[in-house]
């Protein structure tokens, strides 16, 4: 889910085996036993985001902004989380505010 609440498709370099169909609920862990060795790798360098660059040429997507939302997911969120729609205000970004790294 990105801006105004829309869907998109967000590129990714395949990282994961596929699955036939997504059940992972929203407060469940990611399945890291469907990552592959080389799917590893593209996370830790973080090379799997760079798809997203054509995401930002499309205007879907911004460099900086908050990270898009399974829209699924985004849906619970949005009946949960007080004040949680405003994030959709804005594009989402490849990088989040915080760069994922824990510093809010």
């Amino acid at each position: 889910m990105g801006r105004n609440c829309l869907s998109f498709q967000a590129l990714k370099f395949r990282s994961m085996a596929e699955a036939p169909e997504i059940t992972r609920g929203p407060e469940d862990p990611i399945e890291h036993d469907r990552i592959s060795k080389f799917g590893r790798l593209l996370r830790k360098s973080r090379v799997d985001e760079l798809p997203q660059i054509l995401n930002v040429l499309m205007g879907d997507m911004s460099l900086i902004g908050p990270r898009p939302d399974y829209h699924e997911h985004a849906l619970v969120y949005l009946n949960v989380v007080p004040n949680y729609a405003s994030r959709y205000r804005v594009r989402p970004g490849i990088s989040g505010f915080a760069g994922g790294r824990g510093l809010c």
